[in-house]
Protein backbone atom coordinates (compact mmCIF):
# COMPACT_ATOMS: atom_id res chain seq x y z
CA UNK A 1 0.00 0.00 0.00
CA UNK A 2 1.21 3.69 -1.14
CA UNK A 3 1.19 5.94 1.80
CA UNK A 4 -0.57 9.04 1.13
CA UNK A 5 2.80 11.27 2.65
CA UNK A 6 4.94 9.96 0.13
CA UNK A 7 2.74 11.92 -3.02
CA UNK A 8 4.29 14.82 -1.08
CA UNK A 9 5.72 17.39 -3.17
CA UNK A 10 5.80 15.02 -6.65
CA UNK A 11 6.49 18.14 -8.80
CA UNK A 12 8.06 20.70 -7.20
CA UNK A 13 11.22 20.27 -8.54
CA UNK A 14 9.52 21.74 -11.86
CA UNK A 15 8.92 25.15 -10.19
CA UNK A 16 13.11 25.37 -10.05
CA UNK A 17 13.08 25.49 -13.86
CA UNK A 18 13.41 29.02 -15.55
CA UNK A 19 13.75 31.04 -12.05
CA UNK A 20 17.87 31.47 -13.75
CA UNK A 21 18.76 34.41 -16.07
CA UNK A 22 17.18 37.27 -14.76
CA UNK A 23 19.40 40.00 -15.31
CA UNK A 24 19.06 43.53 -13.06
CA UNK A 25 21.38 46.09 -13.14
CA UNK A 26 23.67 46.44 -10.01
CA UNK A 27 22.79 50.57 -9.61
CA UNK A 28 18.55 49.70 -9.25
CA UNK A 29 19.74 47.57 -6.57
CA UNK A 30 21.06 50.43 -4.91
CA UNK A 31 18.00 53.19 -5.96
CA UNK A 32 14.86 50.86 -5.56
CA UNK A 33 14.64 48.47 -2.85
CA UNK A 34 13.58 45.04 -3.67
CA UNK A 35 10.15 44.30 -2.18
CA UNK A 36 9.00 40.57 -1.64
CA UNK A 37 4.93 40.38 -2.78
CA UNK A 38 2.04 39.45 -0.80
CA UNK A 39 0.62 36.31 -1.69
CA UNK A 40 -2.44 35.98 -2.75
CA UNK A 41 -4.93 34.41 -0.65
CA UNK A 42 -8.32 33.13 -2.33
CA UNK A 43 -11.46 34.67 -1.00
CA UNK A 44 -12.65 30.86 -0.14
CA UNK A 45 -9.67 30.52 2.24
CA UNK A 46 -10.55 34.00 3.70
CA UNK A 47 -14.07 33.11 4.21
CA UNK A 48 -12.90 29.42 5.72
CA UNK A 49 -10.37 31.16 8.66
CA UNK A 50 -13.30 33.20 9.34
CA UNK A 51 -15.33 30.45 9.72
CA UNK A 52 -13.20 28.00 11.68
CA UNK A 53 -12.45 30.58 14.37
CA UNK A 54 -16.01 30.89 14.30
CA UNK A 55 -16.50 27.18 14.99
CA UNK A 56 -14.27 27.01 17.12
CA UNK A 57 -15.91 29.64 19.18
CA UNK A 58 -19.69 28.07 19.06
CA UNK A 59 -17.95 24.30 20.04
CA UNK A 60 -16.53 26.10 22.97
CA UNK A 61 -19.85 27.75 23.96
CA UNK A 62 -21.65 24.00 22.95
CA UNK A 63 -19.06 22.57 25.84
CA UNK A 64 -20.08 24.69 28.55
CA UNK A 65 -23.62 23.42 28.36
CA UNK A 66 -23.16 20.11 28.80
CA UNK A 67 -21.17 17.34 30.95
CA UNK A 68 -19.34 14.07 30.97
CA UNK A 69 -18.32 12.77 27.44
CA UNK A 70 -20.49 15.62 25.27
CA UNK A 71 -18.41 17.87 27.48
CA UNK A 72 -15.28 16.32 26.29
CA UNK A 73 -16.58 15.65 22.11
CA UNK A 74 -17.10 19.59 22.02
CA UNK A 75 -14.00 20.24 23.60
CA UNK A 76 -12.22 18.40 21.27
CA UNK A 77 -14.34 19.94 17.79
CA UNK A 78 -13.40 22.98 19.21
CA UNK A 79 -9.48 22.11 19.73
CA UNK A 80 -9.82 20.80 15.78
CA UNK A 81 -11.22 23.77 14.56
CA UNK A 82 -8.68 26.07 16.12
CA UNK A 83 -6.17 23.63 14.48
CA UNK A 84 -7.66 24.18 10.87
CA UNK A 85 -7.32 27.96 11.40
CA UNK A 86 -4.06 27.80 12.47
CA UNK A 87 -3.17 26.38 8.96
CA UNK A 88 -5.73 27.99 6.92
CA UNK A 89 -4.11 31.56 8.08
CA UNK A 90 -0.83 30.87 7.03
CA UNK A 91 0.93 32.11 3.81
CA UNK A 92 1.31 28.67 3.10
CA UNK A 93 -1.31 25.88 4.22
CA UNK A 94 0.86 23.52 3.05
CA UNK A 95 3.73 23.75 4.40
CA UNK A 96 3.45 21.05 6.96
CA UNK A 97 4.35 23.10 9.38
CA UNK A 98 2.60 21.73 12.69
CA UNK A 99 4.02 24.28 15.13
CA UNK A 100 1.81 27.42 15.90
CA UNK A 101 2.58 29.65 13.22
CA UNK A 102 2.03 33.24 12.95
CA UNK A 103 -1.35 33.83 10.87
CA UNK A 104 -0.99 35.65 7.74
CA UNK A 105 -4.91 35.91 7.39
CA UNK A 106 -6.74 37.20 10.15
CA UNK A 107 -10.72 35.97 10.39
CA UNK A 108 -13.58 38.07 9.89
CA UNK A 109 -16.05 38.18 12.95
CA UNK A 110 -19.26 36.53 12.36
CA UNK A 111 -22.54 36.51 14.51
CA UNK A 112 -24.21 33.48 16.13
CA UNK A 113 -27.89 32.95 15.77
CA UNK A 114 -29.75 33.26 19.72
CA UNK A 115 -30.46 29.74 19.55
CA UNK A 116 -28.80 27.02 21.95
CA UNK A 117 -25.16 27.02 21.35
CA UNK A 118 -25.66 23.23 20.63
CA UNK A 119 -28.13 23.69 17.69
CA UNK A 120 -26.35 26.84 16.03
CA UNK A 121 -22.96 24.73 16.43
CA UNK A 122 -24.81 21.70 14.76
CA UNK A 123 -26.31 24.53 11.87
CA UNK A 124 -23.39 26.21 11.38
CA UNK A 125 -21.74 22.94 11.01
CA UNK A 126 -23.69 21.67 8.02
CA UNK A 127 -23.60 24.80 6.30
CA UNK A 128 -19.37 24.74 6.33
CA UNK A 129 -19.50 21.34 4.91
CA UNK A 130 -21.49 21.94 2.20
CA UNK A 131 -19.14 25.39 1.10
CA UNK A 132 -16.30 23.45 1.89
CA UNK A 133 -17.37 20.33 -0.73
CA UNK A 134 -18.41 23.27 -3.05
CA UNK A 135 -14.98 24.94 -2.68
CA UNK A 136 -13.33 20.73 -3.18
CA UNK A 137 -15.12 20.90 -6.69
CA UNK A 138 -13.71 23.97 -7.43
CA UNK A 139 -10.12 23.27 -6.38
CA UNK A 140 -7.49 23.40 -8.82
CA UNK A 141 -5.02 21.43 -7.96
CA UNK A 142 -4.73 18.06 -5.70
CA UNK A 143 -3.74 19.23 -2.45
CA UNK A 144 -6.48 22.27 -2.53
CA UNK A 145 -9.64 19.35 -3.66
CA UNK A 146 -8.22 17.08 -0.47
CA UNK A 147 -7.88 20.08 1.54
CA UNK A 148 -11.56 21.13 1.24
CA UNK A 149 -12.98 17.17 1.04
CA UNK A 150 -10.95 16.85 4.72
CA UNK A 151 -13.20 20.02 6.16
CA UNK A 152 -16.02 18.97 4.41
CA UNK A 153 -15.95 15.61 6.11
CA UNK A 154 -14.81 16.62 9.19
CA UNK A 155 -18.13 19.34 9.54
CA UNK A 156 -20.25 16.48 8.39
CA UNK A 157 -19.24 14.39 11.29
CA UNK A 158 -19.87 16.79 13.97
CA UNK A 159 -22.91 15.91 15.85
CA UNK A 160 -24.50 15.76 19.31
CA UNK A 161 -24.33 11.73 19.66
CA UNK A 162 -20.65 11.78 17.56
CA UNK A 163 -17.53 10.21 19.37
CA UNK A 164 -15.13 12.57 20.09
CA UNK A 165 -12.87 13.57 17.14
CA UNK A 166 -9.36 11.92 17.40
CA UNK A 167 -6.27 14.26 18.27
CA UNK A 168 -3.88 14.23 15.11
CA UNK A 169 -1.27 17.15 15.81
CA UNK A 170 1.64 15.83 13.98
CA UNK A 171 -0.59 15.47 10.81
CA UNK A 172 -1.17 18.68 9.14
CA UNK A 173 -1.93 18.89 5.54
CA UNK A 174 1.29 19.36 2.98
CA UNK A 175 1.26 19.77 -1.02
CA UNK A 176 0.62 16.67 -2.78
CA UNK A 177 1.19 15.56 -6.74
CA UNK A 178 -1.35 14.55 -9.30
CA UNK A 179 -1.60 11.10 -9.76
CA UNK A 180 -3.77 9.02 -12.35
CA UNK A 181 -7.33 8.25 -10.69
CA UNK A 182 -6.86 4.63 -11.01
CA UNK A 183 -3.49 4.76 -9.10
CA UNK A 184 -5.77 6.43 -6.09
CA UNK A 185 -8.76 3.42 -6.98
CA UNK A 186 -5.74 0.75 -7.06
CA UNK A 187 -4.80 2.12 -3.92
CA UNK A 188 -8.25 2.16 -2.31
CA UNK A 189 -9.08 -1.15 -3.43
CA UNK A 190 -6.22 -2.58 -1.32
CA UNK A 191 -7.85 -0.83 1.84
CA UNK A 192 -11.07 -2.43 0.77
CA UNK A 193 -9.46 -5.59 0.57
CA UNK A 194 -8.15 -5.12 3.32
CA UNK A 195 -11.26 -4.44 5.52
CA UNK A 196 -12.87 -7.42 3.71
CA UNK A 197 -10.45 -9.91 5.65
CA UNK A 198 -10.72 -7.94 8.79
CA UNK A 199 -14.16 -8.42 9.56
CA UNK A 200 -13.97 -11.87 8.50
CA UNK A 201 -11.22 -12.41 11.13
CA UNK A 202 -13.10 -10.42 13.84
CA UNK A 203 -16.64 -12.63 12.53
CA UNK A 204 -14.90 -15.79 12.88
CA UNK A 205 -14.08 -14.78 16.58
CA UNK A 206 -17.52 -13.11 17.78
CA UNK A 207 -20.17 -15.44 19.58
CA UNK A 208 -23.06 -16.22 17.72
CA UNK A 209 -25.95 -13.41 17.92
CA UNK A 210 -23.33 -10.90 19.29
CA UNK A 211 -24.66 -7.56 17.67
CA UNK A 212 -21.16 -6.61 16.68
CA UNK A 213 -21.26 -9.88 15.03
CA UNK A 214 -24.29 -9.27 12.99
CA UNK A 215 -23.05 -5.90 12.47
CA UNK A 216 -19.99 -6.87 10.83
CA UNK A 217 -21.75 -9.54 8.58
CA UNK A 218 -23.73 -7.10 7.22
CA UNK A 219 -20.64 -4.39 6.82
CA UNK A 220 -18.99 -6.98 5.21
CA UNK A 221 -21.51 -7.68 2.29
CA UNK A 222 -21.67 -3.69 1.86
CA UNK A 223 -17.94 -3.54 1.25
CA UNK A 224 -18.20 -6.65 -1.15
CA UNK A 225 -20.94 -4.86 -3.26
CA UNK A 226 -18.80 -1.48 -2.58
CA UNK A 227 -15.58 -2.93 -3.99
CA UNK A 228 -16.99 -4.87 -6.71
CA UNK A 229 -17.93 -1.31 -8.21
CA UNK A 230 -14.28 0.14 -7.56
CA UNK A 231 -13.40 -2.80 -9.58
CA UNK A 232 -15.78 -2.61 -12.32
CA UNK A 233 -14.56 0.94 -12.06
CA UNK A 234 -10.77 0.15 -12.93
CA UNK A 235 -11.54 -2.35 -15.67
CA UNK A 236 -13.70 0.31 -17.75
CA UNK A 237 -10.32 2.51 -17.26
CA UNK A 238 -8.84 -0.64 -19.09
CA UNK A 239 -6.62 -1.35 -15.85
CA UNK A 240 -6.39 -4.53 -14.16
CA UNK A 241 -7.60 -4.67 -10.93
CA UNK A 242 -5.62 -5.15 -7.76
CA UNK A 243 -5.66 -8.92 -6.44
CA UNK A 244 -7.80 -9.75 -3.62
CA UNK A 245 -4.65 -12.10 -1.44
CA UNK A 246 -5.31 -13.77 0.63
CA UNK A 247 -4.29 -13.36 4.56
CA UNK A 248 -3.74 -10.28 4.62
CA UNK A 249 -1.08 -9.14 7.61
CA UNK A 250 -3.39 -7.61 10.64
CA UNK A 251 -1.80 -5.75 13.08
CA UNK A 252 -3.49 -8.36 16.01
CA UNK A 253 -5.33 -11.01 16.28
CA UNK A 254 -8.63 -9.70 17.44
CA UNK A 255 -9.02 -11.97 20.64
CA UNK A 256 -12.54 -10.43 22.14
CA UNK A 257 -15.34 -7.73 20.68
CA UNK A 258 -13.05 -4.67 22.21
CA UNK A 259 -10.04 -5.96 19.72
CA UNK A 260 -11.92 -6.62 17.33
CA UNK A 261 -13.85 -2.98 17.24
CA UNK A 262 -10.35 -1.51 17.15
CA UNK A 263 -9.21 -3.66 14.39
CA UNK A 264 -12.32 -2.73 12.01
CA UNK A 265 -12.04 0.97 12.96
CA UNK A 266 -8.62 1.11 12.11
CA UNK A 267 -9.62 -1.05 8.65
CA UNK A 268 -12.59 1.42 7.99
CA UNK A 269 -10.21 4.45 8.69
CA UNK A 270 -7.87 3.69 5.89
CA UNK A 271 -10.50 3.39 3.75
CA UNK A 272 -11.36 6.54 4.34
CA UNK A 273 -7.99 8.14 3.49
CA UNK A 274 -8.52 5.44 0.53
CA UNK A 275 -11.36 7.86 -0.62
CA UNK A 276 -9.64 11.14 0.21
CA UNK A 277 -6.65 10.42 -1.87
CA UNK A 278 -9.52 9.35 -4.93
CA UNK A 279 -11.05 12.70 -4.32
CA UNK A 280 -7.84 14.86 -4.18
CA UNK A 281 -6.69 12.22 -7.85
CA UNK A 282 -9.93 13.00 -9.33
CA UNK A 283 -11.60 15.53 -11.86
CA UNK A 284 -13.98 18.55 -10.12
CA UNK A 285 -16.97 16.34 -11.58
CA UNK A 286 -16.15 13.57 -9.87
CA UNK A 287 -15.09 14.67 -6.26
CA UNK A 288 -18.23 14.82 -4.82
CA UNK A 289 -19.16 11.26 -5.31
CA UNK A 290 -15.61 10.32 -3.44
CA UNK A 291 -16.34 12.99 -0.38
CA UNK A 292 -19.85 11.26 0.04
CA UNK A 293 -18.12 7.97 0.15
CA UNK A 294 -15.47 9.69 3.28
CA UNK A 295 -18.72 10.99 5.25
CA UNK A 296 -19.98 7.34 4.87
CA UNK A 297 -16.96 6.15 6.20
CA UNK A 298 -17.59 8.68 9.38
CA UNK A 299 -20.99 6.80 10.37
CA UNK A 300 -19.41 2.89 10.13
CA UNK A 301 -16.38 4.87 12.25
CA UNK A 302 -19.10 5.72 14.62
CA UNK A 303 -21.05 2.74 15.35
CA UNK A 304 -17.51 1.43 16.08
CA UNK A 305 -16.91 4.50 18.89
CA UNK A 306 -14.18 6.00 16.46
CA UNK A 307 -14.52 9.66 15.78
CA UNK A 308 -12.74 11.19 12.94
CA UNK A 309 -8.97 12.77 12.74
CA UNK A 310 -8.68 16.36 12.56
CA UNK A 311 -7.97 16.46 8.93
CA UNK A 312 -9.44 13.27 7.98
CA UNK A 313 -8.55 11.86 4.83
CA UNK A 314 -4.30 13.21 5.24
CA UNK A 315 -2.30 10.36 6.97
Amino acid sequence: MIARRTLLAGGTALFAVGLTGCEHNESDTKTTPLISPTPSVAPQRRDAVSQEIFLAQLATKAAATVTGDRKVMYQRVAAAHRLHYQVLSQADPFSGNTATPTPSVSPTPMAAGKGAPTSELQTHEKNAAAQYLSNCQAAQNPSESLLWASLSVFCSAVGPNAPAPRPTPKVVPITIGQEPVVNAQQALLTHLNALVAGLEWGIGRLDEGHALRTWGQQRRDQVIAQRAKVRQTIRDASATPTPDVAGYPMSTVPANAAATRSLWSSLEGNVLSGWGRVAAASPSSQRSNAVSAMIAQTKYLAYLEAGVTTWPGWV
